[in-house]
């Protein structure tokens, strides 16, 4: 008995109902397997239409096979179910009309949108072509490399699934498949997209391929070839340059980078040159971040006075990034500037060499004033010690001046680095309030500080947290930092965590985690609610805590939150929750989410997770300090300070208190692109992140 699917609606009362092909009498198979699941394929409830796929795909059969291919036309499913049925296609790619319906799917509006726009055809393109590279099959590859050399969102998602399961053979990439596979492919006719994508690759065996493509006629097809090969290393690309024409500029910028990046003499003055024409001054800060030099200081001191605001923030971090004394130089200057300062602060923390240590020290030994450029001298060292791991001399004692100064600002950025820098206890610290100082905005500066010194900081932090009197409720953003802890969290009572919980505060996403832990059946109703939350985050640090649960029904809920949840943060905290749990269902889950998974921080987590590792809830908390300047965050005293969160790379959630002054230093981030979400006040002052590129200043999408 064989079935197909009418056109189906995926909502709506006159939604269409699924029509089987039969003769005779119906089976009891139709009654309960593929025939009850295509009825349900049509139902208004998205959670039938998954279900419906879900038997459909562990039916395994030619029919209940075919009615998936059919759910693969357009309009019939969205979203979970849409994906599902992808998935369970994956496992029957070697069959024609299989391969031919992911085909489809990762072509699906490809062309039509830029990439880096996201539509709900997303991940269902980026695991059928997962599923397409996995099976290595030749006309499988082939799809994938048209995708790629069309470009647009199936470009991407081609390229991602090839990265992830590179190609045995590369002749079908090109089309070559059959008897053709045997014929040498002529590089010059390659599509340029498909020439920067074996430069991706890193395979050797497209090293012939490129060569010959440095001898077409087209510029672009050159200049893709060049730059592939000097990612692989082969200085055939030096061959490359620059043209007359109207492509000279992409030809130009193309032979400098190749010679940056094959380690040229010619390289760091070809930057330059770049930098010295507007025409290509922003390909020239590009390859500034890709090979820092001290005399490229000069070509950005013109660009670095005509900058304003997030451009003159990127341009001051390339120039410390050179270093050297021309740039310690140009970065004093710009200390006097206010919409400069604190850019320029951070870039001479960071900023390598000796000429940035020997500023910094002889800054440090002039007696401090409590005044700006006393904070700012402050705020270098800082940062130097804790990304570069260089402390000045002299900074201890700058740092007990300020945090024993009437002033807000000053005495927030003393105690914080006091307590970062490990001078200070958070005990001695808490007891060093000056009178003046409110207690909110100290204890988030101490709070801050233990962050960078690991777990017993944070405990200590919870033991005061925990007998404190007055001051609202203990679990406020200042002290919530003490849950990243799990012995400080499991002393927090379970009714303050129940009431913080439903109030929505920045430590949100941390006391879901710890109320998820504790989940032994008596929490699961509310563990639950946080499950389905609209905040993504939330839900993440609820199924980390479902990893540490003793509720036995913990590993199915985090199977189905997998999936249906269509955030990568949230499948990244599920794959490392099951990774600590002993149930047989999590094997399937792993094994799917490492091969098929649309995001590749997914994937990496589940290849560890598969093979029988535990996953723990994050990263130590260690590595990169991320800097935030909060404008218009100065209040008058008083006043509730503003609260928020800073999303880790690792997706874990850290409430803090932003300083009255606006300048929020948070250490242990690690590397990657971190997030700030403002919480208070309803409408948040402009935030600019100055901790690396990458980094977002946008708030969290609910």
């Amino acid at each position: 008995m064989a079935f197909c699917l009418a056109a189906l609606s995926h909502a709506g009362p006159a939604a269409a109902q699924p029509v089987a092909r039969s003769s005779g009498p119906e089976p009891v198979l139709g009654r309960f397997g593929a025939g009850a699941a295509l009825r349900d394929l049509g139902s208004d409830d998205p959670r039938e239409r998954l279900r419906a796929v879900e038997r459909l795909g562990s039916l395994g059969t030619a029919e209940a096979r075919t009615a998936l291919v059919d759910a693969l036309e357009p309009g019939v499913l969205r979203g979970p179910a849409r994906e599902a049925a992808v998935r369970a296609l994956a496992a029957h790619v070697d069959e024609d009309d299989v391969r031919a319906a992911l085909s489809r799917e990762l072509l699906q509006a490809g062309s039509s949108r830029r990439e880096g726009e996201r539509s709900p055809l997303d991940a269902p393109r980026q695991i059928a072509a997962l599923a397409l590279a996995r099976s290595g099959r030749d006309r499988a590859i082939a799809s994938l490399g048209a995708a790629v050399a069309q470009g647009g969102a199936s470009a991407a998602a081609a390229r991602d699934a090839l990265l992830a399961h590179p190609p045995p053979q590369l002749e079908p990439l090109f089309g070559r498949v059959g008897p053709r596979a045997r014929a040498r492919v002529d590089g010059r006719t390659v599509p340029p997209a498909l020439l920067a994508f074996l430069g991706e690759l890193g395979d050797a065996r497209a090293l012939p391929i490129l060569r010959g493509a440095l001898g077409a006629a087209s510029p672009a097809t050159r200049v893709e070839a060049a730059l592939a090969l000097a990612k692989l290393g082969d200085e055939a690309a030096l061959t490359l340059t620059a043209a007359a024409g109207p492509e000279e500029t992409a030809v130009a910028v193309a032979a400098v980078e190749v010679r940056v990046r094959l380690g040229h003499p010619d390289g760091t003055p070809g930057i330059g040159k770049l930098l010295a024409a507007p025409a290509t001054r922003a390909e020239g800060l590009r390859l500034v971040r890709l090979a820092p030099h001290p005399a490229l200081v000069a070509a950005l001191t013109p660009i670095a006075a005509g900058a304003r605001g997030v451009e003159a923030d990127e341009v001051l971090a390339r120039v410390g990034a050179c270093g050297g004394p021309a740039a310690v130089k140009l970065l004093e200057e710009a200390l006097a500037n206010p919409e400069r300062a604190v850019a320029a602060a951070v870039a001479l923390g960071r900023s390598p060499g000796s000429a940035a240590s020997s500023w910094l020290e002889a800054r440090l030994a002039t007696p401090a004033d409590g005044g700006e450029r006393a904070r700012l001298v402050a705020l270098a060292g800082i940062v130097r010690a804790l990304a570069l791991g260089e402390e000045a001399p002299g900074l201890r004692a700058r740092l007990a001046e300020l945090a024993r100064r009437p002033e807000v600002g000053a005495a927030e950025l003393g105690v914080f680095g006091g307590v970062a820098l490990g001078a200070i206890s958070v005990d001695d610290a808490l007891d060093a309030r000056p009178s003046a100082i409110a207690e909110v905005p100290w204890w988030g500066a101490v709070a801050r500080g233990a962050l960078a010194k690991g777990r017993e900081p944070l405990r200590a932090l919870a033991d005061r947290a925990l007998v404190r009197e007055g001051g609202g409720a203990p679990v406020a953003a200042a002290a919530a930092l003490a849950l990243l802890d799990e012995r400080s969290a499991a002393r927090w009572p379970t009714s303050e965590l129940l009431a913080e919980s439903i109030a929505g505060t920045p430590a949100g996403p941390l006391i879901a985690r710890e109320l998820a832990r504790r989940d032994d059946g008596s929490l699961r109703a509310h563990v639950d609610q946080l499950l389905g939350g609209v905040d993504p985050l939330v839900r993440a640090h609820a199924a980390l805590g479902l990893g540490a649960s003793v509720e036995p029904s913990s590993a199915s809920r985090l199977t189905a939150l997998y999936a249906t949840d269509d955030d990568p943060r949230v499948r990244a905290a599920v794959v490392r929750a099951l990774s600590r749990r002993g149930e047989p269902q999590r094997l399937a889950v792993l094994r799917s989410a490492r091969d098929l998974d649309p995001d590749p921080t997914v994937r990496a987590l589940a290849r560890v997770a598969s093979s029988g590792r535990s996953l723990p809830d994050a990263a130590p908390l260690a590595g990169e300090v991320a800097v935030n300047v909060v404008t218009g965050a100065a209040v008058p005293p008083g006043s509730a300070p503003w609260t928020a969160r800073v999303t880790r790379p690792d997706g874990l959630s850290l409430p803090v208190v932003v300083p009255l002054s606006g300048w929020l230093v948070v250490p242990g981030i690690g590397a990657g692109v971190s997030a700030l979400s403002l919480v208070e006040p309803a409408l948040p002052p402009a935030t600019r992140v100055l901790a690396r590129p990458g980094s977002s200043p946008h708030p969290e999408r609910p």
